[in-house]
Order: C-alpha cells, then sequence, then structure tokens
C-alpha cells in the first residue's frame, strides 16, 4: 500500500529559464479557482509542430517542493490534449483536480526548447462540513513518540486502491486528466503538534478515500513510513493517525548487470506477509538503494527495463541486511524483433480466492508467454497465450500438475516480443 504514496510524488530536477510564451490559465498568468472547475491553458510554441512539456508542483514554504513534479507529461502542437490544429499554438483544458495546502499555489510549467513559462493557480476555500484530521508523529530513541513537522497530508478523493489497476503513471498527461476526471487530490499541512485537519467535498455520500502523510522521513533511511489509510468516509471523521516508526535494520545493496555495471531506476520492491508491511525504492546513479525496515521475512523483487526479474527472500533480525543485485539482460534470438510499447495489463481481484481475471491489451496478434511464478522464482503455471489483440485470461490458483498452490504472493510475468511487463498478486483462500 504505501507504494501508493510514491506513485503520486515522481522526482524530476528542473531549470527553469524564464521566457515569453504568453503561457496563460484562463487568460491569466495567476488566476483563482475551485476544485472541479476547468483551466483553460494557453501557450505558443518556440517552432511550429514542436512538444512541450508542462509539470505541475506546490509551493510549500516548510517543505522543499522545487524537486518534487506531481505531473510532467508532453503537450504536442495538434495533439490530442490541443483543440487547435497544429499552428504553433497550445489551447486545451484540464479539471482542477489539485487543491494544495491553504494559501499555497499550484506551479504550473511549460517547457519548449530549454525555454520555460510559469502560471500559478490560487484555489477558494472548500465550503463543506465533511473533514478528515488525526497526528502525525514519530517513534524517538527517547521512549515516547514525538510531533513530526512538518507534513503533507493527502487525500485522494473519490478513490480507492482498484482504481489504479490498469493506469500507466509514465503516460502522457491525457491519461492523468482522464484518471482525474471525478476525483481529486487535496493537501494540507499539519500543525506544530502534528496535527492536521482536511475538509472535503461533501457532494458525494460514503466516498472512498485514500489518506496518506508525506515528509522528509519518506526519503531517508532513519524511520520506516507508514501504511496509507482507506475507508467510506461521510462526514466529519477524526483520529486518522499515523506513526513514523524506528527500523529493527536497513536493507541495502546495488543493482548492477552481468558485466558489474550499475543499473539506474530499478524497482525494489518488498513485502512481508507476517507483517503485512511492503515497501519501495528506487536504485540511483550508482545503483544503490535503501530500506528501512522492520524484523521479517520479506519478499524481493528487483525490475527493471530490459532485464529478467530478480525473484528472492531475505529475513531482517535485528541487523542490516546487504544484497549485491545482478540482472540478466532479457534474452533475444530474433533478430526481427521489434520493441513494442503499448502493451497494457490490469487484474481483478487482487487479492483473489477463485479466480484471477487477466486483461491484456496488446498491438501485437499473440503474447510471448504469460507464466505465474512464485516467491522463489520457480514456475507455477504457464498460462496459454493464444488470441487476437484484447486478450482475456484468468488463473484459477492451480499449477501445471492442477494442483492447488498454496496461499501466498505470486509474480504474473507478461511477455510480447522484448516488453515485460510484472504484477505482484496475492492468493487468498
Amino acid at each position: 500500500m504505501k507504494r501508493i504514496a510514491f506513485l503520486f510524488l515522481f522526482v524530476f530536477t528542473t531549470t527553469l529559464l524564464f521566457s515569453a510564451h504568453n503561457f496563460t490559465i484562463n487568460e491569466e498568468t495567476s488566476t483563482t479557482v475551485s476544485l472541479g472547475d476547468d483551466l483553460e491553458l494557453y501557450f505558443e510554441y518556440e517552432s511550429i509542430g514542436n512538444t512541450a512539456s508542462m509539470s505541475i508542483l506546490i509551493d510549500v514554504p516548510v517543505i522543499d517542493t522545487s524537486d518534487l513534479d506531481f505531473i510532467q507529461g508532453d503537450l504536442i502542437d495538434g495533439g490530442p490534449f490541443d483543440s487547435t490544429p497544429v499552428d504553433g499554438v497550445f489551447q486545451g483544458s484540464i479539471t482542477a483536480f489539485w487543491q494544495p495546502p491553504a494559501g499555497i499555489p499550484l506551479l504550473l510549467t511549460v517547457i519548449d526548447e530549454d525555454i520555460a513559462a510559469e502560471a500559478t493557480v490560487t484555489f477558494e476555500a472548500l465550503n463543506s462540513t465533511f473533514s478528515i484530521s488525526g497526528n502525525i508523529s514519530q517513534e524517538s530513541d527517547y521512549g515516547f513518540d514525538l510531533p513530526l513537522y512538518p507534513a503533507l497530508i493527502n487525500v485522494l478523493y473519490n478513490t480507492d486502491i482498484y482504481d489504479f489497476e490498469g493506469l500507466n503513471f509514465e503516460g502522457g498527461i491525457d491519461e492523468w486528466m482522464t484518471f482525474f476526471e471525478d476525483r481529486y487530490l487535496i493537501s494540507e499541512v499539519n500543525s506544530f503538534l502534528g496535527n492536521y485537519t482536511v475538509a472535503i467535498p461533501d457532494s458525494i455520500a460514503d466516498v472512498p478515500c485514500i489518506v496518506m502523510p508525506i515528509s522528509l522521513l519518506d526519503f531517508e533511511a532513519t524511520h520506516t513510513s507508514p501504511d496509507p489509510y482507506f475507508d467510506l468516509f461521510n462526514g466529519t471523521v477524526s483520529n486518522i493517525d499515523f506513526l513514523y516508526t524506528l527500523p529493527d535494520g536497513i536493507f541495502s545493496g546495488v543493482v548492477m548487470d552481468g558485466e558489474g555495471s550499475p543499473i539506474t531506476g530499478a524497482v525494489i520492491d518488498v513485502y512481508c506477509e507476517e507483517l503485512n508491511e511492503s515497501a519501495f525504492s528506487y536504485s540511483d546513479s550508482a545503483g544503490e538503494f535503501s530500506l528501512p525496515l522492520h524484523n521479517g521475512t520479506y519478499s524481493l523483487m528487483v525490475a527493471a527495463w530490459e532485464y529478467e526479474p530478480y525473484l528472492s527472500e531475505f529475513t531482517l533480525n535485528n541487523q542490516d541486511v546487504y544484497l549485491d543485485i545482478y540482472l540478466e539482460a532479457v534474452s533475444n534470438d530474433n533478430e526481427d524483433i521489434h520493441l513494442v510499447s503499448s502493451l497494457e495489463v490490469s487484474t481483478y481481484p487482487n487479492p483473489f480466492s477463485e479466480s484471477l481475471k487477466i486483461s491484456v491489451k496488446s498491438s501485437a496478434k499473440e503474447l510471448t508467454s504469460l507464466k505465474v511464478y512464485n516467491l522463489k522464482g520457480q514456475l507455477v503455471k504457464t498460462i496459454s497465450t493464444s488470441g487476437m489483440n484484447l486478450q482475456n485470461y484468468s488463473w484459477d490458483g492451480k499449477d501445471d500438475n492442477n494442483k492447488v498452490v498454496a496461499n501466498g504472493i505470486y509474480y504474473l510475468r507478461i511477455k510480447q516480443d522484448r516488453e515485460i511487463v510484472n504484477k505482484k498478486i496475492l492468493l487468498i483462500k
């Protein structure tokens, strides 16, 4: 679950060179709107037919968010989001889906040919009787918990965990806007005592919400981050508290290829079934990663583009664990195979008890393979992949010998030519 918090904070370093793009929102360089209003964007490209990138972030004075872009995507002259033809001008509309903390503007930046322009959006306070409140604290070495300040509390409004199935967080900005047509992200900063209150719209009764904190401790190896909180909200709800706990040890290492060169951006995903805790990280430019964890036995999956997934287990018992992880490149014996970039996979329900539905959408006529592996990396089930573009499959929780497998975590590996998608699935009978 903790991964959801980080799916909504992608790290980019952007140098802003301000210039005249004539970038406006609702015909102004600074405008005030309400949550859910339409934002009419206008700017001029440096050249006809260009592609500009747009980033969206908030500028919280007490939290360094300068390197935290919530969204960064491409805006193509005459593309699907541009209401005008290829004419050197962009005109398009997006929903005001992100309510920043009170008094904090939303910053939108467009960059074209390394030249950038910025516009700001300020939001009116929500007129609502619904709210979520609680406290954010951190475990200390002194035997008592301390208030954690500052922390950003985020509420994903009208959203549950299954809404993320099939959503490509590295996709274009049009996919983000489709996702947020009827969902909102509402943020607030807590107080010196760690307390917070977030107002949410009261237009929907029993609305599903995911509540989660973000602080500097999420990016340090000093504490383990709390899981997000999910529930149906209807009215004022209090005592939704979050505690950053001291770890029992640090799981760290280096991700490398077969020649010992570091792999940047590999996903390190761990899960402890006995604790029902998960965490993940990315390898840096040196291939290094670090995760603070509690004692327990963890399943480990390390994945990177064009490499076979690495599956293993490790146990943390009041001491640090270090691993050198070597990934094998995806083998390709067919020189005529071309890279495919349109493989989309969704699973439902997950966790499942009787049957897992697998929907695969691809531009190829057939998949190369669809297989299920256990935590030890052993092949459990090979699923037949004959069919046309939109393919629907299922797994009944049985192995290739038609025997029911044990409850637990498995990995679904879908391969189409050289493109691979890995999905973690949970079987609970």
